[in-house]
């Protein structure tokens, strides 16, 4: 009976989807934008899935593009990646926000790294290049799809 209430206890909290801040939304943006007092928005939907697109219209150097993503139940992520306005190419990924402990292997910087510098003409091959982290799989995949959704969808403006 103890290991039932034990186990019921663990599912409910798990359950529940508590979400680890990592990191404001606001200092997240500032960083893949270089500030943002004049950032404008654009809502954009790609591939079913709707998303916002931060850049400044008078000196357009970075995008930076909010993803939320969910792991089926009820896992949630949330990123700003910084994308080159040039280049159309990945400068950073910032972790705002993970609701599930298996996502916090894959919160690093080293991890991030590894798409730095990934353009347009990586995108077809990406899932294949990047190195996932143990126990992390799915939010690794859930960080390919958000990179590729947002590459994708600033080139199209």
């Amino acid at each position: 009976m103890k290991r039932y209430i034990t186990f019921a206890a663990f599912t409910f909290y798990v359950g529940q989807g508590f979400s680890v801040e990592i990191e404001s939304l606001k200092s997240a943006l500032k960083a893949a934008l270089g500030h943002v007092k004049a950032a404008t928005k654009k809502t954009v939907t790609e591939k079913d899935q709707t998303f916002d697109i931060y850049f400044d219209k008078a000196a357009l150097k970075n995008y930076a593009v909010v993803q939320k993503r969910i792991y089926p139940p009820n896992c949630t992520h949330t990123w700003v990646i910084g994308i080159d306005a040039l280049s159309k190419k990945v400068n950073e990924i910032r972790i705002v926000e993970y609701s599930c402990p298996h996502a916090k292997p894959a919160t690093t910087a080293s991890y991030f790294e590894q798409y730095k510098g990934k353009g347009p003409v990586d995108m077809s091959e990406l899932k294949g290049s990047i190195q996932t982290v143990a126990k992390a799989t799915a939010t690794c995949d859930l960080t390919t799809d958000a990179v590729v959704m947002a590459v994708e969808a600033i080139g199209k403006i």
